[in-house]
């Protein structure tokens, strides 16, 4: 799943969908550049992105975290209004590190989100100049 045909000057080629690239983002943003990456991706891609696919590709993959992280960007985007309002309300309890792949240093903690927050928003949004 999350497998597209794109194809470059009549050659063809497989590559993963931009939802499918995302999801993998959330679960290791060390592979992708990091959360800020993720988060510029969202925001500059948010009008070609199905963000439904990406909750069902989270639930396909069965990692809660994705979801947790999704939401907290899409709130930190103001883009909250792109998901479904059902699916904000089936966040699992618990709690996950907001980055994975960054120091293990809790900042504060979102109940909303279930999530540790161990990088600061405005970390996530440097690419914008701020």
């Amino acid at each position: 799943f999350g497998i597209v045909e794109e194809e470059i000057a009549g050659e063809k080629f497989k590559i993963s969908s931009r939802e499918k690239t995302i999801v993998d983002g959330l679960i290791y943003p060390r592979y992708c550049g990091g959360l800020d990456e993720i988060v510029k991706g969202i925001w500059e891609s948010q009008d070609e992105i199905d963000f439904a696919k990406i909750i069902d590709y989270a639930k396909e993959m069965r990692n809660d975290s994705v979801k947790r992280r999704l939401f907290y960007i899409l709130d930190i985007l103001e883009l909250k209004k792109k998901v479904s309002i059902k699916d904000l309300n089936k966040i699992p309890k618990g709690l996950k590190w907001l980055d994975p792949s960054g120091l293990k240093n809790a900042i504060e903690y979102s109940k909303e989100y279930g999530l540790i927050i161990n990088k600061t928003k405005k970390d996530l949004m440097s690419w914008r100049g701020y």
